[in-house]
């Protein structure tokens, strides 16, 4: 062999070890990066099923806020309405419950009357005899 041609081939098995290197270097990198995209890939599909796990409760809870917003504007309408009130407030006003007397002070009043009716009754039988 020539000196010549040994040394291309060195040259060119050198170029060949030395492209070989970068390759391997692009290989390791490339799996690096394919591991890191699956890892993220992991971590974003378990953040999603989170978000759609609270998505679906706040669904659920404002679905039941809905239906009982709906039995509350039912039950509203048999309220009483504010005329009807102010009727009812007037009658109050003009039966004055307060003045009401309770059972025990009726009770009290009725034997008061009938001590005094019976001391009535010892005068005049009194007075005529």
């Amino acid at each position: 062999m020539d000196p010549d041609s040994s040394l291309v081939m060195s040259d060119a098995i050198s170029r060949l070890r030395l492209l070989e290197y970068r390759q391997e270097n692009l290989r390791e990198k490339l799996l690096i990066v394919n591991q890191n995209m699956l890892e993220s890939h992991r971590k974003l599909l378990d953040e999603i099923r989170f978000l759609n796990a609270q998505f679906n409760e706040m669904k659920s809870t404002l679905s039941t806020l809905h239906d009982n917003v709906k039995l509350i504007i039912k039950d509203a309408d048999t309220f009483a309405r504010k005329d009807q009130l102010k009727v009812v407030e007037k009658y109050i006003n003009l039966w004055s419950p307060l003045n009401f007397v309770t059972e025990d002070e009726l009770n009290k009043a009725i034997k008061k009357g009938r001590n005094a009716d019976r001391k009535k009754i010892s005068k005049r039988k009194r007075k005529r005899s």
